[in-house]
């Protein structure tokens, strides 16, 4: 499991919500749920995770204090996928729904 391959897969899962929810700008909770939810919940996966990622280990999660190793991992993760969700939301949220009305258009 590589860290790429979460990031690939919630964005798949924001892909498909914005496609099925054309008019909702606010992207804010369904970011939050995609993140929470690609978050491994096995202690074996976390561990590899941080293996090849160490700073999943050592960075400080915002607003967290009293935190185990693996909770340090786990709210890193989530904090990453976040960002790169929110940063595909404001790159690639247009170029969806552009395509998504041309491939409407032509279905007709």
């Amino acid at each position: 499991m590589r860290m790429q391959s979460l990031v690939d897969d919630a964005q798949d899962e924001l892909k498909s919500w914005i496609e099925n929810n054309p008019d909702d700008d606010n992207p804010d909770e369904i970011i939050h749920e995609i993140a929470d939810s690609n978050i491994p919940p096995y202690n074996f996966d976390l561990l590899h995770l941080a293996i090849d990622n160490l700073w999943l280990a050592v960075d400080t999660p915002e607003n967290e204090a009293n935190l185990t190793a693996i909770d340090f991992i786990k709210a890193n993760i989530y904090e990453y996928i976040e960002e790169e969700l929110f940063k595909y939301w404001d790159n690639e949220r247009d170029n969806i729904l552009e395509n998504r009305v041309y491939q409407l258009e032509t279905d007709i």
